[in-house]
């Protein structure tokens, strides 16, 4: 298994990737890697785009060689689900390379809090001086912070207001997850592209 291990090494990294959509939206082939604590998420991630690499490690004492070497640390809808995001963010800054970039994305608003948040596990939401405050103190330079998905912003506020106040999810499994109507879907693949 070691040998494995050293075979998927990467100068893109990206840190609980889940089912491997982001990072593969990033990198169409090349030197790449995509962990996970969860051994479903890295084997359907596998199946789904097996031109790249996907592991599951320990996060961040599974990855230090790699975060060493890599040019770009992704960590995208993560630090929302760490108890403690501060601790965490540092320890995976630490042994980074300087001028190394990390991308970093996570929920908007804590006004947005729903069920939603409950059933994926959240922890918290985050509005701009919150995130900001995550690496005050450590060894970064602040490139781009911009919101993102600012196109269907109104409706995710209008759904999240709505099961805030009823108190039940708008998707499956106390999620607002769904797979909307065809139209509805092409029109957000749209946006999104």
């Amino acid at each position: 298994e070691r040998t494995a291990l050293k075979m998927c090494k990467g100068s893109i990294l990206d840190i609980g990737c889940g089912t491997g959509g982001n990072l593969a939206a990033v990198v169409r082939k090349g030197s790449a890697i995509g962990v996970d604590a969860s051994a479903d998420a890295v084997e359907f991630a596998q199946t789904r785009f097996p031109h790249l690499c996907f592991e599951q490690r320990a996060v961040p004492e599974g990855i230090v060689d790699e975060l060493a070497h890599a040019d770009l640390v992704m960590l995208t809808d993560v630090l929302e689900h760490v108890k403690d995001d501060f601790r965490y963010l540092s320890e995976l800054l630490a042994p980074m390379r300087p001028g190394a970039l990390l991308l970093l994305t996570v929920p908007a608003e804590e006004a947005l809090w729903s069920p939603h948040d409950e059933a994926v596990l959240h922890y918290r939401r985050y509005d701009p001086p919150r995130l900001r405050t995550v690496w005050t103190g450590l060894p970064v330079r602040e490139r781009l912070f911009s919101p993102f998905n600012s196109v269907v912003y109104p409706a995710i506020k209008l759904v999240r207001w709505a099961t805030a106040k009823t108190g039940v999810a708008a998707g499956e499994r106390e999620t607002d997850f769904s797979i909307p109507p065809m139209p509805v879907n092409a029109a957000l693949a749209q946006a999104f592209a």
